[in-house]
């Protein structure tokens, strides 16, 4: 009941600032420190464990014209703080995300009306509309909360941003074909129930982070054509649920490692094009002979073949 009253009074003086703002001479800066209270408000009262974001972005809000800015400004101007509270974060999550993927370059469904959007399709509200944001392009919910992102092929140019990580109850997120750049970013983990991610054809890069291991739900990892590197972690084998992970045309290096005799419900693995030196042509074998393992893209050897796979490509190291 605490937690409850104290966002209620929050809330309620934040709306009296949002209508003074205007009348007040250093403006902005009310507006913004008014914004961070009411976040820092939310994340104590309800235990989001976002402390370290807020202590990282708080200059991100208070810039001028940064994504988080303008998303903020947004809220300020169309949120309804008195009924929607609970779902502050999520849209405002969606909002950074939008202004920080070069919306203007949007083949669907942007907010600007040049942007082709089927909005008589349920599912297919333009970004930033009055529309509950589980009726967002892309966008799906469960119980309200955002479950599921597919912006695949849209136009998307960045990187993904910090405050994506406030969609916990994500399940579904594909970026693919997007000129998305940056690395898989170590809050990864956040997304504890996540099933399916799609980065492929991206201009991502890095190595995948140890947090990124964490994700056990995965049934479906696809990073292919893009400019990930390093090594892949024995901690692979936590991933008992997948069944597709394509990884090929990056720049991984080192060997496969021995885990991955361990992930038996995988269907279909491609590696080829990447910088392996040791391809543990037995376990590979053994997962295609006793297990589920159908699909196997791999190099060719210098015969031009393979032992087990079920199509190789020439080597060509990028």
């Amino acid at each position: 009941m605490i937690c409850v009253f104290v966002v209620q009074a929050i809330t309620a003086a934040f709306i009296i600032i949002v209508f003074l703002q205007y009348s007040v001479g250093n403006q902005k800066t009310i507006q913004n420190e008014a914004f961070i209270e009411y976040v820092v408000t939310l994340n104590k009262s309800y235990n989001l464990g976002f402390d370290s974001w807020l202590e990282s972005s708080k200059k991100n809000i208070i810039l001028k014209r940064t994504p988080q800015e303008e998303a903020m400004e947004w809220m300020m101007k169309f949120f309804d703080f008195k009924n929607k509270k609970k779902y502050f974060l999520q849209r405002y999550a969606l909002a950074v995300l939008y202004f920080s993927t070069s919306p203007r370059n949007w083949k669907k469904c942007s907010a600007i009306s040049s942007s082709v959007c089927h909005e008589s399709d349920y599912k297919s509200k333009r970004f930033l509309s009055d529309e509950s944001e589980c009726r967002w392009y892309g966008v799906n919910c469960h119980d309200g909360y955002v479950t599921w992102i597919d912006l695949t092929h849209n136009g998307l140019r960045g990187k993904i941003p910090d405050e994506l990580r406030f969609l916990s109850k994500l399940e579904l997120l594909w970026l693919s074909g997007n000129l998305i750049s940056g690395s898989i970013p170590s809050w990864i983990d956040s997304y504890s129930n996540l099933q399916s991610l799609s980065l492929y054809h991206t201009k991502m890069s890095g190595s995948l982070p140890d947090e990124f291991y964490r994700l056990k739900n995965l049934t479906s990892l696809r990073l292919y054509h893009s400019h990930f590197e390093g090594r892949i972690s024995p901690q692979i084998s936590n991933f008992q649920s997948l069944t597709w992970f394509w990884i090929h045309q990056n720049k991984f290096t080192g060997g496969l490692p021995h885990q991955l005799a361990d992930m038996h419900n995988l269907q279909s693995f491609t590696y080829f094009g990447n910088k392996f030196i040791q391809q543990n042509q037995d376990l590979l074998c053994n997962l295609r002979k006793d297990h589920h393992l159908e699909h196997l893209w791999q190099d060719c050897d210098s015969q031009g073949s393979c032992a087990c796979c079920s199509k190789c490509y020439q080597k060509h190291l990028k």
